[in-house]
């Protein structure tokens, strides 16, 4: 069964159930989804309006996962021993990937 997510960037997309990430049961009212549409873009005000208003509230559900996730990530650096992680460790022949920085490096 197909169904259709608005993202908090402002798109809607097609999808299967097993691809959602997250999901937030009744987190904005079922009559203000029924007012967003289900075109990809908003065919009148209305429509527009009222994505920005479920954007809104998609936004700020993002900041509380975020805010969540940091907590965890911190708690959980705690539990690598000083000296692991900094630099990748041979695994057999294979050489390491590279510290992460690299990656963020390579990709601007």
């Amino acid at each position: 069964m197909w169904h259709l997510s608005l993202i908090s960037m402002g798109e809607v997309v097609q999808h299967v159930a097993a691809d959602a990430y997250i999901e937030v049961p009744r987190k904005v009212d079922r009559n203000l989804a029924a007012h967003a549409g289900t075109s990809a873009t908003p065919s009148n005000r209305v429509e527009t309006n009222t994505r920005v208003v479920i954007l809104k509230h998609l936004r700020e559900a993002e900041k509380d996962i975020n805010k969540v996730f940091l907590v965890i990530w911190r708690k959980n650096m705690g539990a690598i021993p000083p000296g692991e992680g900094e630099e990748p460790r041979r695994v057999g022949n294979r050489q390491p990937f590279g510290r992460c920085e690299d990656g963020v490096r390579l990709s601007t």
